[in-house]
C-alpha cells in the first residue's frame, strides 16, 4: 500500500510531441495534473489515503493501448511510457529511490522545472498555487475501479486483435493490397500501413521483459532495462517480423479489411528418398500428422515421449535436406544414433569435434553456429530445420544463428515451452501438437523388421 501520487515517467523530454496521448490519459483517468520536472513527467493526484501498489502500476500502461498505438517515438514505439509507479512507494533497501523532483522546488522552479502544466497547452499555469487549490483528488477506489476496467496491453503472438487508438478520430484505412515477402522472416511494405495496423504488428512481435517487472517491483532502477523485448526491426521501406508470426500477420491484415500479397523468396530444395524404419504409436502418429499440415510449428511432449523419433519422421515424409539443431553434445550423439537407425543414413555434424556435412541430414551445435559469421551461406541448402530443446533458442547468441535462414519448414521440439524472455513462438510458430503421452516400458515406437539396431 502506498500513498501520494501516481507518476508516469515518459521516455525522454518529448512531451510536446505526444499531446494526443496526454489527452487520452486525461480522458481515461479524469483528474490529472502535469508537472514539468527535469525529465517531463505527468502526475495524477491520488489523495492522502493508501493506494494498492498493484493499482498504481496498472492503469496507464496496461490500460491505454490507444496511447501506445499512437506513439511516434522512433527509438521505441512500444514503450511510450517507460514507467508508472507511486511517487511515495517504499524504495528497496540500499536504493536511493526514484529521484522524482519535488513540485515547486525553489531552484528548479526558477529554471521552469517542477512546475505544473496546463494539459491543453503544456505550458506552466500562471498561478501555480491557485491551480492546485482547485485540483480534485481521485480516491483509491476510483483509481482501482478504472484500472480494473481498462483492458491490458497484449503483446506477443497472442496479440491477434486490431485495436484502433481512442486518442484520435482519424483512422486512415489500410491499402487494398499489402505487399509482403517471405524469406528468413515476414517483411511487410510500410508504405500506406495505418498506425493501428503498424502498432498491432509491432505488439505481436514484442514480448514482456520479466527482468524489467522484477526490478520495478523491487523499486530498483530500470535504466537500460527495456519493458519489452523487440523481436522485429524496420527500415524506411519494410517492417521485418519473425517467421513464426505469418498467421498472426494474415489475421491482422484481414481485420484491417485488406489483402496480403505474398512473394515467396524461399528457395526450393531437391527432394531425397528416405526410409523410415519404425512404426509410430497412435499418439505419436497424431502428432506427426498435425506437424505435417503446417510449415512451422512446435511439438511439446514430456521427456521419454519419443520426440527424437517423431522428429525423424518428417525428414522421411518430406524428403527435404534437413538440419537438426541441438544445444548439448549428448544430444548430438543421441540424434546421430537415431538418424542412422531410423533413416538409414549417416548424418554430417558441425560441433562436438566434427566439421563434416553430408547435405542430406546434418546435425549442428547451436554454440558452434553462434560463433560463425557466414551462416547465411553455410546453411542455405536446407529445406527443413529441426531444433531439439527449442526453448533454448531465445538466447541472443543462439537466436542469431536461425534468424538468417530462409528455410521453408521449421519444427521445434521441447518439453518446456515457456521460458523467461522466451521468443520461440515468434521464430518457430505456434504449438501444433502437445502432451504426447509418455510411453510405458516397451511402449516406444517399434522398429520395423530388418531395421538396423543402434
Amino acid at each position: 500500500m502506498v500513498a501520494g501520487r501516481l507518476i508516469v515517467d515518459m521516455s525522454g523530454s518529448a512531451v510536446s510531441h505526444h499531446e494526443a496521448e496526454l489527452r487520452e490519459l486525461r480522458r481515461e483517468l479524469g483528474r490529472l495534473r502535469a508537472e514539468n520536472a527535469r525529465l517531463a513527467r505527468l502526475v495524477g493526484l491520488v489523495g492522502p489515503r493508501p493506494l494498492p501498489d498493484e493499482a498504481a502500476r496498472s492503469p496507464l500502461f496496461g490500460g491505454l493501448p490507444g496511447a501506445v498505438n499512437r506513439s511516434s517515438s522512433k527509438a521505441d514505439k512500444v514503450t511510450f511510457f517507460r514507467h508508472l509507479f507511486a511517487g511515495h512507494a517504499q524504495p528497496a533497501s540500499g536504493s536511493i529511490g526514484n529521484l522524482i523532483a519535488l513540485p515547486l522546488q525553489g531552484k528548479c522552479r526558477k529554471q521552469g522545472a517542477t512546475v505544473f502544466l496546463d494539459l491543453a497547452t503544456l505550458e506552466p499555469h500562471e498561478d501555480q498555487f491557485g491551480y492546485l487549490s482547485h485540483v480534485e483528488c481521485l480516491t483509491p477506489k476510483q483509481v482501482a475501479d478504472r484500472a480494473e476496467a481498462m483492458r491490458p496491453l497484449t503483446v506477443g503472438p497472442g496479440a491477434r486483435r486490431l485495436h484502433a487508438s481512442g486518442a484520435t478520430r482519424m483512422h486512415p484505412p489500410a491499402p487494398a493490397v499489402i505487399r509482403a515477402r517471405l524469406g528468413a522472416g515476414v517483411s511487410l511494405e510500410r508504405a500506406g500501413l495505418p498506425p493501428a495496423l503498424l502498432r498491432s504488428l509491432e505488439h505481436a512481435a514484442s514480448l514482456h521483459n520479466p527482468e524489467f517487472y522484477k526490478r520495478e517491483k523491487r523499486r530498483l532502477s530500470t535504466y537500460g532495462v527495456p519493458r519489452f523485448v523487440r523481436c522485429y526491426h524496420e527500415d524506411l521501406e519494410w517492417l521485418h517480423l519473425p517467421r513464426g508470426l505469418r498467421e498472426v500477420v494474415q489475421d491482422l491484415v484481414l481485420q484491417a479489411v485488406s489483402r496480403l500479397e505474398i512473394t515467396d523468396d524461399r528457395p526450393e530444395r531437391p527432394l531425397h528418398d528416405f526410409s523410415f524404419n519404425a512404426q509410430l504409436l497412435p499418439a505419436q502418429q497424431r502428432a506427426l500428422d498435425a506437424i505435417l499440415e503446417h510449415e512451422l510449428g512446435v511439438l511439446v511432449a514430456p521427456p521419454g515421449a519419443g520426440k527424437t523419433v517423431v522428429g525423424c519422421a518428417p525428414i522421411a515424409k518430406t524428403g527435404l535436406p534437413t538440419l537438426v539443431l541441438v544445444d548439448r553434445t549428448a544430444l548430438l550423439d543421441q540424434w546421430r544414433g537415431q538418424v542412422e537407425t531410423l533413416l538409414g543414413v549417416k548424418p554430417g555434424q558441425l560441433g562436438g569435434g566434427r566439421r563434416r556435412r553430408s547435405g542430406l541430414v546434418d546435425l549442428a551445435s547451436l554454440q558452434t553456429l553462434a560463433r560463425r559469421d557466414d551462416l547465411a551461406e553455410l546453411l542455405a541448402d536446407y529445406g527443413l530445420v529441426i531444433a531439439d530443446e527449442c526453448h533454448h533458442l531465445p538466447a541472443a547468441t543462439l537466436e542469431r544463428a536461425v534468424r538468417q535462414l530462409p528455410t521453408r519448414r521449421w519444427l521445434g521440439l521441447t518439453a518446456t515451452p515457456y521460458r523467461r524472455r522466451s521468443s520461440f513462438p515468434a521464430q518457430w510458430g505456434p504449438e501444433r501438437a502437445e502432451h504426447v503421452a509418455a510411453p510405458t516400458v516397451g511402449g516406444l515406437a517399434r522398429l520395423r523388421p530388418g531395421a538396423p539396431h543402434p
